[in-house]
């Protein structure tokens, strides 16, 4: 039997589900894993990390519970929060090397 290009699909996400799951995901939401896949994308695109107001805006969930599982992946290791060099108000959300790693674990 061939595989239709839906069916390919369909095994390639839930695969990298699976993957992502066993790398990344610690808890019940998927608030943590949706956020670090936001903070990932913007490092891979080479831009500039995200400030927190832009990440919560990002976030399809409320501001309050994203802010706690923000600092629950900082707890973690897997992200790093520090200010801008240019504005101190405004506080800046990079992958640690931890979060780099598995991404790298998750694509083999």
């Amino acid at each position: 039997m061939s595989h239709t290009p839906l069916v390919t699909l369909s095994n390639l996400l839930l695969a990298m589900r699976q993957s992502m799951l066993r790398h990344l995901y610690a808890g019940s939401s998927l608030i943590e894993f949706d956020l670090l896949i936001l903070v990932f994308s913007n490092y891979a695109h080479q831009r500039e990390p995200l400030s927190v107001k832009a990440l919560l805006a990002a976030l399809p969930y409320s501001p309050m519970g994203s802010r706690y599982h923000l600092h629950e992946a900082a707890k973690r290791g897997l992200i790093t929060l520090s200010r801008d060099t240019r504005d101190k108000r405004i506080l800046r959300i990079v992958p640690s090397a931890r979060l780099i790693d598995c991404f790298g674990r998750i694509e083999t």
